[in-house]
């Protein structure tokens, strides 16, 4: 394999990084002349390129035995972490849940003296997955992993032994450290909300099953119909994709038995539920009652303002870099953190 790109000796570095990754400490890598002959560069680039790893911490040599991996914990720390945040279905900084993380994420990052690198994904999946040059060339210490990431690229990532956070999100069997809401208990508490209401024929629309936090919320809906003892109607459950909820709600009203309450999975559904009904002349809430979940900004200035369930969106931020900086400092209690949500009452819910 032959290097053929702007600078040979930070190609080299980020190969010997890759390489060894995985290696445990102490472990013997590849000599000069074996690097030089396997990348196609001369060996006075490839002994730059030590030397500079060796400054950095992450190898050091002993004289006529050759060159070794430290430990993680003793490469020196860059007292920044990368915050990589997925741009499906459109970029952080126009979505009005995470744009409250990320500037929550700032802030406790500022006041712990760390630096954030905000990078994009567009991938959808770990297929064509390309890992940042943040990452890649170890220019961070820990990264958190906002949104709708996909299993497969948390895998890689947690792959290469560096420090990081899920937000509002969570995979159990990576092990990744998380901080998410509690869904499930989240709308279990939306749906006895509706029930204390008087209503008893409760729709649910959400969106994909694939993104946990829409498959949890779905489950604490059925749950909280079953222990209710109400029937469970199925077809009073639709799920759509990520912008679902104005032609979810056109199915409902054309239904001979509707229902007198929809749990929308999100605010941003909601909000689509109830442009739909005001379309085909239905009031809310008088004559369908609409409750979300997360409580956007829009949310409150609804005509009428959204019933929801507030996420702190400032505290999951803020708690999601407390957490990378105890994985980043090697503390042993650090662990995943379940945020509460808190029932907001406007004008979209109505008792009947």
């Amino acid at each position: 394999m032959r290097i053929s790109i702007k600078t040979k000796c930070d190609q080299v570095k980020a190969f010997i990084f890759n390489l060894i990754k995985d290696y445990p400490p102490n472990s013997r890598i590849m000599s000069e002349p074996e690097l030089s002959q396997q990348l196609g560069v001369s060996r006075v680039t490839v002994a730059k390129a030590l030397s500079e790893l060796v400054a950095e911490g992450i190898v050091y040599r002993e004289q006529g035995r050759g060159t070794f991996t430290t430990s993680p914990s003793s490469m020196p720390k860059t007292n920044q972490i990368g915050c990589l945040v997925s741009s499906y279905p459109y970029p952080i900084m126009g979505n009005p849940f995470y744009s409250k993380i990320y500037n929550a994420i700032e802030e406790e990052a500022r006041k712990l003296r760390l630096d954030v690198i905000l990078q994009s994904v567009h991938e959808r999946s770990g297929v064509d997955f390309v890992m940042p040059s943040l990452i890649d060339r170890k220019q961070v210490d820990g990264i958190l992993l906002v949104g709708e990431i996909s299993r497969d690229i948390a895998q890689k990532i947690d792959n290469l032994k560096l420090k990081c956070v899920i937000i509002d999100n969570y995979y159990d069997d990576i092990g990744v450290k998380y901080v998410k809401t509690k869904n499930i208990e989240g709308a279990k508490s939306a749906v006895d909300y509706l029930l204390k209401l008087g209503h008893r024929k409760i729709a649910f629309i959400g969106g994909p099953l694939e993104r946990n936090s829409f498959s949890d919320r779905y489950a604490g809906y059925i749950s909280a119909v079953k222990q209710s003892g109400i029937k469970r109607q199925k077809y009073f459950e639709i799920i759509g994709d990520v912008n679902c909820g104005y032609n979810e709600a056109l199915i409902i009203t054309k239904l001979k038995e509707r229902p007198t309450a929809i749990f929308a999975a999100n605010d941003a559904i909601a909000l689509n539920v109830m442009k739909a009904l005001k379309d085909e002349g239905f009031a809310v809430p008088d004559d369908i009652s609409v409750m979300g979940f997360d409580d956007i900004e829009p949310s409150s200035e609804a005509v009428p303002a959204l019933t929801t369930l507030a996420v702190d969106k400032e505290k999951m931020g803020k708690v999601s870099v407390d957490v990378l900086k105890g994985l980043i400092n090697e503390d042993k209690d650090v662990k995943s953190h379940e945020l509460d949500v808190c029932l907001v009452e406007r004008k979209s819910c109505g008792k009947i």
